[in-house]
């Protein structure tokens, strides 16, 4: 299983005022603003990649081999192995990355012919009101049968709050402690002794999650 940012957040958490005011630095100077537009970006990225949770509204795209707890071959009457055993509808259930998921927009599927299909939403049933979100089959049914092959399953999703007034303060202050840090070490090599700031280890842990 692995995913992929399909559109990424049109907005920051963090306001350019928000981080100059954080980073002490005076609204009349603007000969910095471009670095710092770009640190707030990387900082974000850096929590992001610390939680394995997305901020912003943006749109991931999430590939798997084949549909979780799909049989790999048919269930043949009368042959010397018996029927094989229907997947329980935990086992189908696919977990998705990310946090915060706002809406499922796409399941796709490379059926056996090699051919991509998209699901249709009536298909499967989406609980987005739990971390993580799970997609699983409409009730009394199973996942299609796939092509085996990298990506012959791709659900496009949703995943961040709302926006950056719904962020956490805590994953905003982690961000401004990572944009103050980049800020003020502009170089690969930092001269000196190096020490970590405890507070956001204790920012970040409680919103630090296992990818399923």
């Amino acid at each position: 299983m692995s995913w992929s940012v399909t559109t990424p957040p049109s907005e920051e958490p963090v306001t350019l005022t928000e981080a100059k005011l954080h980073l002490r630095v005076d609204t009349d100077m603007t000969d910095d603003d471009p670095l710092i537009t770009s640190l707030i970006q990387a900082a974000r990225e850096h929590v992001e990649a610390a939680c394995q949770r997305a901020l912003m509204p943006q749109v991931w795209t999430e590939r798997r081999t084949s549909f979780p707890g799909t049989p790999t071959c048919p269930s043949i009457p009368g042959s010397p192995y018996g029927y094989l055993r229907v997947p329980s509808l935990a086992q189908q259930t696919i977990l998705l990355s990310g946090g915060k998921v706002r809406a499922v927009d796409s399941v796709k599927y490379v059926d056996d012919t090699g051919t991509l299909q998209t699901l249709d939403p009536a298909a499967y049933d989406a609980d987005l009101t739990s971390e993580p979100a799970q997609v699983a089959p409409a009730y009394g049914t199973s996942w299609p049968a796939t092509r085996e092959q990298p990506g012959a399953v791709q659900v496009q999703y949703q995943v961040g709050y709302a926006d950056a007034n719904s962020i956490p303060a805590a994953l905003k202050a982690a961000v401004l402690l990572v944009l103050a840090d980049l800020y003020a070490n502009r170089e690969a090599v930092v001269n000196g002794p190096v020490m970590s700031n405890p507070a956001l280890s204790r920012l970040l842990d409680p919103y630090k999650r296992v990818l399923p």
